[in-house]
C-alpha cells in the first residue's frame, strides 16, 4: 500500500535529493525548522517530529481534539505552534515535544499561524475573522483585530515591521471597518 512521503526536489535540476516516508500518519500537512534539521508533520489530530536528515522519528504526540490546520517552527526552531479547528493554538517544546501553552481566544477554527521574525511574537488568524497577536514569552493575548470575513494566511516581513494577511472580501468592500483591540 502507498504511504505518504516528504520529497526533497533540487529546484534546478527537478531531481529527488532525499525522500522521507511517513508510514503511520496520514500528511495533512508539515513545517521544516529554518536549520533543515528538524520536520514537523501532521495528520489529523497528531503530530510527528522528525530528524530530517537522519530520516528518524523523534516522536509522536496528539495534539488537538480536532483536526489541525497549521503548524510553524520559531525561527530558533526551539518552539512549535499547532493550530486547529478545535479553536486553539498549542506552544511545543520541540526537543522535550511538551506543551508549554495553549492560547485560546478564536471563537472559529484557527487557520494560520506565523512567527515574527525574532520569535518573541505569533500571529493567528482565524475562520472566525480574528487575527491576533500573542506574546510567545508568557503566552498572552498583545492585540486582536476582527474582520468580516475570515483571515486565512498570515505573514511577516522579513524585517518583523509589518504583518501581511489575506481576508476575503466581497467585491467593492475593503478591509476598511476592521476593529482592534489592545
Amino acid at each position: 500500500s502507498a504511504k505518504d512521503e516528504v520529497t526533497k526536489y533540487d529546484p534546478k535540476t527537478g531531481d529527488v535529493v532525499s525522500t522521507l516516508k511517513i508510514p503511520d500518519l496520514p500528511i495533512k500537512g508539515f513545517a521544516l525548522s529554518s536549520d533543515d534539521s528538524t520536520l514537523a508533520v501532521f495528520g489529523e489530530k497528531a503530530i510527528e517530529f522528525w530528524n530530517w536528515p537522519e530520516k528518524k522519528l523523534l516522536g509522536r504526540i496528539d495534539a488537538h481534539d480536532a483536526a489541525i490546520t497549521s503548524v510553524v517552527f520559531s525561527p530558533d526552531g526551539k518552539t512549535l505552534a499547532s493550530a486547529s479547528a478545535d479553536r486553539s493554538i498549542k506552544l511545543w517544546n520541540v526537543e522535550t515535544r511538551a506543551e508549554r501553552a495553549t492560547l485560546k481566544e478564536h471563537a472559529w477554527t484557527v487557520w494560520s499561524l506565523a512567527f515574527t521574525p525574532d520569535g518573541k511574537h505569533l500571529a493567528s488568524g482565524g475562520l472566525d475573522g480574528m487575527l491576533l497577536l500573542w506574546s510567545v514569552e508568557d503566552a498572552k493575548l498583545v492585540w486582536a483585530q476582527s474582520h468580516q470575513f475570515p483571515v486565512r494566511a498570515v505573514a511577516f516581513a522579513a524585517d518583523g515591521k509589518h504583518c501581511f494577511f489575506t481576508c476575503k472580501h466581497p467585491v467593492g468592500m475593503g478591509p476598511q471597518g476592521g476593529k482592534q483591540y489592545k
